[in-house]
């Protein structure tokens, strides 16, 4: 039997491969058995009780449109909004009091083929992050295929 700290185990378990888990409650020594079923249900409390929250998307974009998205999984508690920011290559993605400067990671893939094209993203403010797309350092548009982007928050 492995025994892990509950943060470090959805990182671990994969669903159907365990019935029980040990858990360690904080502040306690010692651990108890949990039926994988109720770990599940702790876990899912643990992302709006303290845990990190998670933004996974896959975004597209043409044109001068914002990007559209498919969303993996949203546990920021609301919904964010993408728009296009005025002039090519910059979107923003919106939600109000969501990311705070020091505990916000920001992940993006790059799903150009060619060395001239660049993806970038960066943290604005505590209500939303600025992604950039550039073909030899101008701004431009339609470089965003079903590219991911991952953004955790952390208490």
């Amino acid at each position: 039997m492995a025994v892990f700290n509950k943060d470090q185990l959805p990182e671990v378990i994969t669903p159907n491969t365990i019935e029980y888990v040990m858990v360690f409650d904080k502040g306690s020594s010692e651990p108890r058995k949990v039926l994988k079923t109720k770990f599940d249900e702790l876990y899912a409390s643990s992302s709006t009780n303290g845990g990190p929250k998670e933004y996974i998307a896959l975004l597209t974009q043409a044109g001068t449109h914002a990007p559209t998205t498919v969303v993996i999984k949203n546990t920021l508690g609301g919904t964010p909004v993408w728009s296009y920011v005025g002039f090519g290559g910059n979107y923003a993605l919106t939600l109000a009091s969501t990311f705070p400067l020091d505990k916000t990671v920001i992940l993006m893939g790059n799903t150009s083929n060619s060395a001239a094209d660049s993806i970038s993203s960066n943290w604005t403010d505590v209500n939303s992050i600025t992604v950039r797309t550039e073909v030899n350092d101008v701004s431009a548009n339609d470089l965003l295929t079903n590219t991911v982007i991952h953004i955790t928050v952390y208490p």
